[in-house]
């Protein structure tokens, strides 16, 4: 509204007024001089039922201008002119300061170094399976045995064979020792006990490699040896899995690695477990993966109930932290040609009424659903959350 054309028209309009209400005046003396000298006195009542319509005509006329002409006045005279016709409702949020902590969200997996598949030393006949699936296990203990008969009949014949060699062995020495026969005989006794105390251990070592054995402490987690099946070196028939010692890793894109570092705080989501943890980067590649472009972060963990290897987490590594900042919706930011910006408002005297104030502003890190607000923003600005969409700066609000 352009205020002084508008003054002029109603300037122009308060003239036009006073010439026709003379006119009216002057009429109806004219014409009560002319009903006095004629007396006609029904042509008198019809003029004056005619006067009194045209004036409800005027007055209704001018009463919007009168009202334009006082919100005019007040625009003038400084004072803030809410126009009530065209109020926009909003809601108002203060803008507060806040604890707030950014996080680079990824996702992992649990691993261990102790999931072991256990294989047989030896091909054979399995012949007894000691464990089930799920059975807690130590190391050194016996988990299957393969058949070993025929290398217990070889060690059993090779035990009575060193006892006739010992024998032998220590009568010959001892005539040694007196000087009495030829140290051929002596060599000769000695040699025979020793290869036979050597293909014992052997055959010894042997009947130790038929029983398949737990590496680690741990648990059961899969039982593949069956009896009577045939076992080959080196195929796999148990797997053991130590689950008190896990890590969790995973992948980061280059970009963040001058962000994270060994320490940084972390704290690790598995959702199939329902269960958070909180805890520090305790591992960072020196490397980037070329193919993925990727370097590994990794966290270990020991004593946690309820983890599984290759079960999925979530890592939400803390890279940026402000305990006093100022934080909106990001969805009342709105961008223009000019950059970002909000609406706030600014209260008038009249409770529940103001004005939109439209504010540039800086932004920060975007965290969930919130952003910080670098500048542009004041502790106590009555941010406008609902009901900013179109608003133009200066317009009227109720709230």
């Amino acid at each position: 509204m352009k205020h002084p054309e508008t003054i002029l028209q109603l300037k122009n309009m308060r003239s036009n007024l006073k010439y026709l209400i003379t006119g009216i005046c002057l009429f109806l003396y004219l014409t009560s001089c002319e009903s006095m000298e004629n007396d006609p006195k029904k042509r008198l009542e019809k003029q004056r039922a005619e006067l009194k319509e045209r004036l409800g005509k005027y007055k209704t006329e001018i009463a919007p201008i009168q009202d334009s002409i006082i919100k005019i006045e007040k625009i003038l005279g400084g004072k803030l002119a809410i126009d009530t016709a065209h109020l926009v409702q909003v809601i108002l949020n203060p803008v507060k300061s806040i604890d707030f902590i950014h996080t680079i969200d990824v996702q992992g997996k649990v691993e261990t170094d102790q999931n072991i598949e256990v294989n047989p030393k030896t091909m054979g006949i399995i012949t007894k399976v000691f464990v089930t699936e799920g059975q807690k296990v130590k190391q050194g203990q016996v988990l299957a045995t393969i058949d070993n008969e025929l290398l217990k009949g070889n060690l059993e014949q090779l035990k009575s064979q060193y006892s006739l060699a010992t024998i032998l062995y220590q009568k010959q020495k001892n005539l040694w020792d007196q000087q009495i026969g030829t140290e051929v005989q002596y060599l000769q006794a000695k040699n025979t006990k020793e290869n036979l105390e050597k293909n014992m251990a052997i055959i010894q070592e042997q009947l130790s490699q038929t029983n398949i054995v737990s590496p680690i402490n741990g648990t059961v987690d899969q039982v593949i040896a069956r009896i009577g099946q045939m076992a080959a070196a080196g195929a796999p028939q148990f797997r053991i899995v130590n689950s008190n010692k896990i890590k969790v890793t995973a992948g980061l894109g280059e970009n963040y690695i001058s962000q994270v570092g060994v320490g940084s705080l972390v704290t690790i989501n598995f959702p199939d477990a329902n269960k958070s943890i909180n805890a520090r980067i305790g591992f960072v590649s020196s490397i980037i993966d070329p193919i993925t472009r990727t370097f590994t972060v990794q966290t270990k963990l020991e004593g946690e109930t309820g983890i599984r290897p290759n079960m999925v987490a979530i890592f939400k590594i803390q890279d940026y932290h402000n305990p006093n900042a100022l934080v909106v919706p990001i969805n009342v930011v709105q961008n223009g040609e000019e950059g970002s910006f909000v609406f706030v408002a600014e209260k008038s005297k009249e409770k529940g009424l103001g004005l939109a104030r439209k504010r540039s502003v800086k932004l920060g890190l975007i965290q969930g659903d919130q952003v910080e607000i670098k500048k542009g923003l004041n502790p106590n600005d009555l941010l406008i959350t609902v009901g900013y969409q179109g608003l133009t700066d200066g317009a009227s609000l109720k709230f």
